[in-house]
């Protein structure tokens, strides 16, 4: 009895490992994403709210992990860097309204720097894996509705 028991713990605990290292590698380095928020006519906007937050999957649900909001300065620039945690899965960067920007009257759009083309996203941006531990260059264009 006291044998199998014991393998009973080791396989558990080898299972257990083999999960974790099943988890990709979280970079040690700050994630940032950094831009400009400008409306249709080219206008920087300011005090543009800008989200990133990253969730980690917990059995059927997500889990947030960090949440972090910033608005945009004078000259509609906006920066925000988060270390990972390591349980984190997932990235997401969205627009959120502001006491002076309200997403209820524009429709935003984001550059990815891919093409030079702004695309329309209706609520989240998720960062690729490859770009975390990176510096990223996301812009915004609002444009009313």
């Amino acid at each position: 009895m006291a044998i199998n028991r014991a393998w009973s713990f080791v396989f558990v605990y080898w299972v257990v490992l083999n999960f974790a290292a099943c988890r990709d590698k979280i970079p040690d380095t700050h994630t940032t994403i950094q831009g400009v928020v400008i409306d249709q006519d080219g206008r920087v906007i300011k005090n543009a709210g800008i989200n990133m937050y990253g969730s980690e999957q917990r059995g059927l649900k997500q889990a947030t992990v960090f949440n972090v909001t910033v608005f945009t300065d004078a000259n509609g620039s906006y920066k925000v860097s988060q270390l990972l945690p390591k349980t984190t899965d997932a990235i997401d960067i969205r627009p959120v309204s502001s006491d002076s920007v309200s997403l209820d009257r524009y429709l935003p759009y984001i550059d990815l720097k891919i093409d030079g083309n702004y695309i329309p996203i209706t609520s989240t941006y998720t960062l690729p894996k490859e770009t975390w531990g990176t510096t990223l260059p996301l812009n915004f264009k609002f444009q009313k509705k």
